[in-house]
């Protein structure tokens, strides 16, 4: 259920079975037309998004770079 905190930032599944399945965002997606032959389709920002991570929402869980030298 979306909250006003969340803005809609809220992590789903989709896809079904492995491993076609993948953990995104509710609210960060495009939307594809259908153009000419190829079909319209939907791309998803997998979770946690960049808003998620600026909201709070979600931690920022990324390694840290070398040290230079």
């Amino acid at each position: 259920m979306t909250t006003p905190e969340t803005f809609g930032h809220e992590p789903i599944e989709v896809g079904g079975d492995w491993p076609n399945r993948a953990v995104v965002c509710a609210r960060c997606r495009w939307n594809y037309p259908r153009m000419g032959s190829r079909p319209a389709h939907r791309r998803y920002a997998p979770w946690p998004c960049t808003s998620a991570i600026v909201l709070g929402l979600a931690p920022h869980t990324t390694t840290p770079a070398p040290a230079a030298g």
